[in-house]
């Protein structure tokens, strides 16, 4: 998008309209009273985003199941969408790439840990990517049913990306890799995915949005190695290694952070940084014992940054990255929304894990 021409401001139109279709604290509520998740079946039928996806997963199967088809499936046509915008856009196609291709990452760790469960784990937790649309994922879940498995089956697919995991998971010599192998995994997956954003160069203010995001992903990569080597030490499977470069906080930073010998006194020097708002969440680690909070804090500032910048470039490549991060959350809280009310949970439990930013 960003270019002011009768087709970029159509496109802009097309996404800011459905913007407006995504969903929001009201039907998110109405399913969360639901009794089963045929309940929560239902009230996407009767969504017009949803209601041809949901009807074709419901030929595969039923309840949270189908209801992890149908959001898979309604992904993959924004995928397809954005896609095509891309390849309109020659001056800016590399970078907005890069950024779809971040969901190919993501549909590619879902593969590893939902293979760590085998066949049992049915359509949990799959998500997809532009590389990845659900009928693939389908099939590589069907057939990765060990983590052995799964890693061969990416590294065959995306040998630059993820052509050293078979390596690494052999050197950890575990019988039956579980999830502190897939946290490895997962971790290699990110530095190599996102050390490449220190080595672009992509100028100009329509840029500027990939910029800041990267900037944003380097430093949560970094972070978590910092969380973990607090929490964890020597037992950390995050594999710290050398600092990603390119983000907001630098070396010298980062190092106080490691140095800094507990998660308070961190929690303190965070008073110093861009990054005060995360406090919190600093605390819920401490807590918890997982990280999983920080991720789902920086996918928040994603979201928050990148609608600032809408504002400032109606026409930029802001508009359709912020797009994609609502639609991603939106399916994500879905997914947990259909297992949550399965599993019988109770309502306000389901409710403290959706991020509803719309």
């Amino acid at each position: 998008m960003s270019i002011r021409t009768t087709y970029g401001i159509y496109t802009c139109a097309r996404i800011h309209a459905r913007r407006g279709e995504l969903l929001g604290k009201a039907r998110y509520e109405e399913m969360l009273q639901c009794a089963d998740a045929a309940g929560v079946v239902r009230c996407l039928l009767a969504i017009p985003a949803y209601e041809k996806d949901m009807a074709d997963a419901l030929l595969h199967g039923e309840g949270a199941n189908a209801v992890e088809e149908a959001a898979g499936r309604n992904l993959d046509r924004e995928f397809e969408l954005l896609a095509r915008i891309v390849r309109r856009e020659p001056l800016r196609a590399e970078a907005m790439t890069y950024f779809l291709n971040r969901w190919d990452l993501a549909a590619i760790k879902s593969l590893l840990r939902r293979s760590i469960h085998g066949e049992s784990a049915g359509h949990f937790g799959l998500v997809t990517g532009p590389s990845l649309p659900w009928p693939v994922m389908e099939r590589y879940a069907a057939q990765a049913n060990s983590l052995e498995n799964a890693v061969q089956m990416v590294a065959a697919q995306f040998p630059t990306l993820c052509g050293p995991l078979p390596r690494l998971l052999a050197s950890r010599n575990e019988e039956n890799p579980g999830a502190e192998a897939v946290s490895a995994l997962e971790t290699l997956l990110d530095r190599r995915y996102f050390e490449r954003c220190g080595d672009y160069v992509w100028n100009g203010p329509r840029l500027a949005p990939v910029r800041e995001y990267l900037r944003l992903e380097v430093d949560r990569i970094n972070l978590r190695s910092v969380l973990a080597d607090l929490l964890y030490g020597a037992r950390s499977a995050e594999g710290r290694g050398p600092w990603l470069r390119g983000g907001w906080l630098d070396a010298a930073t980062l190092d106080a952070f490691a140095a800094s010998g507990s998660l308070e006194q961190a929690t303190i020097m965070l008073e110093s940084t861009p990054y005060r708002v995360l406090h919190q969440v600093f605390g819920r680690v401490q807590q918890t014992g997982q990280l999983g909070s920080l991720d789902r804090r920086f996918e928040m500032l994603f979201v928050e940054r990148l609608g600032r910048m809408i504002h400032q470039d109606p026409y930029g490549l802001a508009l359709a990255m912020n797009y994609v991060w609502l639609k991603w959350l939106e399916c994500a809280n879905l997914r947990v929304l259909a297992r949550g009310v399965e599993a019988g949970l109770p309502s306000g439990r389901v409710r403290e894990e959706l991020i509803c930013l719309t």
